[in-house]
């Protein structure tokens, strides 16, 4: 006689996996997700910038009183935020009024990362010889005695 596929042992199994692949999902989720942020800390963005960006890259172009209301923020600090975001060039304001603001697409946001620590490694590069010098005149100087 063969086991019953359809019996409530094979049920229970499968509940027990429905809510494991539910649980992996949300943890491979959330580690995407902070993957994104910690990127888009690596290009200097605060925490509310961060909001701001993800919420507008998501949603589409909106006013700014729009996004301080569905981040429960103050339109103050998303002011301030958008201004930081606009010269960063990760986030453009339309020319219509009133005025909606939109936010580049990640993969731009990821070359622009890119770009910057290039630079970086330029400048370090091209300042290397001088910060090791300096180094070495650091190093030879003796403690004052007191």
């Amino acid at each position: 006689m063969s086991a019953n596929r359809n019996g409530p042992e094979n049920h229970t199994l499968h509940t027990n996996l429905l809510f494991w692949f539910s649980k992996l999902l949300k943890w491979m989720n959330k580690l995407s997700r902070e993957r994104i942020i910690n990127t888009l800390k690596g290009l200097g963005l605060s925490n509310i910038d961060i909001q701001v960006y993800i919420f507008l890259a998501k949603n589409g172009p909106h006013e700014l009183r729009d996004v301080a209301s569905a981040l429960k923020l103050k339109n103050r600090a998303i002011t301030r935020s958008v201004k930081d975001l606009q010269g960063m060039t990760i986030v453009t304001a339309s020319i219509q009024h009133p005025l909606e603001f939109m936010a580049l697409s990640f993969d731009d946001v990821i070359n622009l990362l890119i770009e910057v620590k290039k630079e970086q490694a330029k400048a370090m590069q091209q300042s290397k010889r001088e910060l090791l010098s300096n180094w070495r005149k650091i190093t030879k100087e003796r403690p004052e005695k007191s």
